[in-house]
């Protein structure tokens, strides 16, 4: 909230008092070396102090830039959308606007959002090579979705696009057939069979030989309440607790399953992106 009481400050008495026109070059350098907060203020004085529409919006684009670079995901947006886009203005101007509103998108884990953006740039342009351009963030968008039919699409598109070798189109195949998933209803059922052994075939023996000693040790404490006389206890504290941990430990088998099956997912996800932004970046060198 402070940071936009100064701003509007700033801009008020600049409006009031008057000031020289603030030039890009300044106000980018002021971005450049990380002075966000003064980049932002100027940004909003070019704006101001320009009736043009392709200033402003230029303005406003490189407002989101320095906003992106604060990790101010959700303010770049805002920035952004501030930007009515005009049917006269050059493709790759429009392209910059709408893949900065997708890419702020994924960045803040919006991710179904970002795929929205990007869809809309598949009849935006005329020239279907503009959106070629972030085939890469699509890629990336339909990964965090977990959309591996769409993401492994598009990946050999990219490597067509690029000149590349197959890498992971046979990983995405893996995804899609679920090739060492855990199941749930699986995970459920072998725990109500034997105790622990959903734990078990989730990929967690550990916790599986755990829960079975548990369900042993209630079991022989309901037992001993029977046999000694107790037979109170041994409903309401041996079996009560034996259910309960019973019932638990099944919905705790698909817990785990999951976590598998998301550990897996999480793995390629990292490693993808860490691969095609290597490809990326050597693109602008």
């Amino acid at each position: 909230m402070t940071k936009y009481i100064i701003i509007m400050l700033l801009l008020w008495s600049n409006t009031l008092f008057g000031s020289d026109s603030v030039s890009y070059q300044r106000t980018d350098s002021l971005a450049i070396a990380g002075d966000y907060l003064a980049a932002l203020v100027a940004y909003e004085q070019i704006i101001y102090q320009h009736d043009d529409v392709l200033i402003q919006a230029q303005s406003l684009l490189k407002k989101s830039y320095a906003q992106k670079a604060a990790h101010h995901y959700t303010d770049a947006i805002k920035s952004l959308f501030r930007i009515n886009i005009l049917s006269n203005w050059t493709d790759s101007f429009k392209y910059l606007i709408l893949y900065e509103k997708a890419l702020c998108y994924y960045l803040s884990h919006n991710y179904s959002r970002a795929k929205n953006e990007l869809s809309k740039m598949k009849y935006a342009f005329a020239d279907s090579t503009i959106a070629d351009k972030s085939i890469f963030l699509s890629i990336l968008v339909f990964n965090e979705l977990h959309e591996w039919e769409q993401a492994q699409s598009q990946y050999a598109k990219y490597m067509l696009l690029n000149n590349l070798n197959d890498s992971f189109l046979s990983k995405y195949e893996e995804l899609i057939h679920k090739n060492g998933f855990k199941k749930r209803k699986t995970a459920k059922t072998l725990s109500f069979i034997v105790p622990g052994l959903g734990q078990a075939y989730s990929g967690y023996a550990g916790r599986g030989f755990s829960s079975l000693l548990l369900h042993a040790g209630l079991a022989t404490y309901t037992y001993i309440s029977f046999v000694q006389g107790y037979p109170i206890s041994a409903f309401s504290t041996g079996i009560g607790y034996l259910i309960s941990v019973y019932v638990g430990g099944a919905k705790y088998a698909q817990t785990l399953a999951n976590k598998h099956n998301d550990a897996i997912q999480n793995e390629f996800k990292d490693t993808f992106k860490a691969y095609i932004l290597k490809i990326e970046n050597q693109k602008k060198l």
